[in-house]
């Protein structure tokens, strides 16, 4: 039992790796970006260096749990705006377990 848990945390955490690394190279494809010709913004968030140094200094954010700042609520870090929003998307995740193992619990499937 205790391989199978190392198992899938070790998948889960290769998965979100491979997530994280896909969407940061996906968006840097996309042409433009949030600070069209303001160098002095692109110079503070570190947009001004070279595509691989961006890509460690976010893969160092996010092992440190630092997400940096919102773009949409100025003013507000990332990590806080999740830590706030955290306790309705873990109820509403373990309604819809519940939910979904009463299901399968009325219709004898074994899970």
């Amino acid at each position: 039992m205790i391989n199978y848990i190392v198992k899938r945390v070790f998948l889960a955490i290769i998965t979100i790796w491979a997530v994280a690394t896909i969407t940061f190279f996906m968006m840097n494809l996309v042409p433009g970006g949030p600070f069209m010709g303001e160098k002095a913004l692109e110079e503070k968030y570190g947009l001004d260096k070279p595509l691989i140094q961006q890509y460690t200094t976010y893969m160092k954010g996010i092992l440190h749990g630092d997400f940096s700042e919102s773009l949409k609520q100025r003013g507000r870090s990332v990590s806080s705006i999740i830590i706030t929003k955290f306790p309705v998307s873990a109820k509403i995740g373990g309604i819809a377990v519940l939910v979904v193992s009463q299901c399968l619990v009325s219709l004898s499937v074994p899970f």
